[in-house]
């Protein structure tokens, strides 16, 4: 029989682990993801509202402006309504700086709503 060689006989390195094994998970993490989820998929409506209210305005056709515009409000409502949910959301999870960049942008949808929805 052979010997067994010098790299089968040393020892082989222990693992680190970083995490407690049993150690329950943090619940604030699973809802902080939803909410900026919710914030980011804000904008799609918002931003096809502004589309298409301008869009439509620019055409120039007054039969058409009248029932496009309300229906590009109302995507832009929509919008702003998810806004304010991630910001409530944020609110509720206590995280104050993403609480804080949701304010903001729910902001900025109310001025464009008022800007552009009041064509």
């Amino acid at each position: 029989m052979s010997e067994p060689s010098e790299r089968d006989s040393k020892p082989r390195p222990l693992r680190l682990e970083y995490f407690a094994a049993n150690a329950p998970r943090d619940p604030g993490t699973r809802g902080v993801a939803l909410w900026w989820t919710v914030l980011g998929l804000g904008w799609l409506p918002f931003t096809c509202g502004v589309v298409s209210s301008r869009s439509v305005v620019q055409s120039g056709m007054p039969e058409l402006v009248r029932v496009h515009v309300h229906a590009g409000m109302a995507f832009m409502a929509l919008g702003a309504l998810l806004s304010m949910a991630s910001l409530v959301g944020f609110l509720r999870t206590k995280n104050g700086a993403a609480a804080a960049i949701a304010g903001v942008l729910f902001f900025v949808q109310v001025c464009l709503f008022l800007c552009v929805g009041g064509i």
